[in-house]
């Protein structure tokens, strides 16, 4: 775990292989953290430097109350940390949240600095489906004025049944992946302290339509997305 200072915040990442090597940086999504690449990380380290991110607010970084969570200034912070890290170009393969960033930063911030791209589940129109709006935006709603009811919900993701019924719509099959490859991205997503930031970042998901932008990107593009 490495720290780097970014507008007076602390923020975290981790990383993989030479750092002579092309660089590639990794965005996790909402309600998630650095750690969700680790295993995508160790197969591109032999050829790549790999730098995974815990976004303002999310993982290990500084989460502070009054932050500007937008989509923009998550994606100027990005290449801050680029430049931090003496990085002129790179590539960003971002998931969810990180995907609609990773666009973000290849067509309207920097996209001569972004050599390729890659999305996974990717968010180009912030507009959700009910149950992500009405669902889990709706709660963090109530959580960020109930700080304990956020982590109330947390620990309620040691139990199977709950785990299953809440995600089960994320995943076309979810007992095709362990359970404990991701129970710790969920322990770290509804940790108490979050509670501002993913109500902020979900709010800001929605104020972003990215199809317009899109036409910007001069970047190899690879688009993953599950039906």
């Amino acid at each position: 775990m490495k720290k780097i200072e970014v507008e007076g915040y602390k923020i975290v990442y981790d990383e993989y292989g030479n750092a002579n090597n092309p660089a590639i940086i990794l965005l996790h999504g909402w309600f998630s953290y650095r750690g969700v690449w680790k295993q995508i990380a160790g197969l591109l380290e032999g050829n790549y430097y790999c730098v995974a991110v815990d976004l303002l607010g999310f993982g290990d970084s500084d989460k502070p109350e009054k932050a500007d969570y937008s989509i923009e200034a998550q994606s100027k912070r990005i290449v801050e940390i680029a430049q931090g890290l003496g990085l002129d170009r790179f590539s960003i393969i971002g998931h969810s949240m990180g995907g609609q960033i990773a666009m973000y930063v290849a067509s309207l911030i920097a996209p001569e600095k972004v050599e390729r791209l890659v999305t996974v589940g990717g968010i180009v129109c912030g507009k959700q489906k009910p149950y992500i709006e009405n669902g889990i935006i709706g709660f963090t709603n109530v959580a960020r004025h109930f700080r304990k009811l956020y982590s109330i919900w947390g620990r309620l993701l040691h139990y199977d049944i709950f785990v299953r019924g809440m995600f089960k719509t994320w995943f076309y099959k979810i007992d095709a992946v362990p359970r404990q490859l991701w129970a710790k991205d969920r322990e770290m997503a509804f940790r108490e302290e979050v509670y501002i930031s993913a109500n902020e970042a979900g709010k800001a998901i929605q104020k972003v339509n990215l199809e317009t932008a899109l036409p910007k990107i001069i970047a190899s593009t690879l688009t993953i997305f599950g039906e």
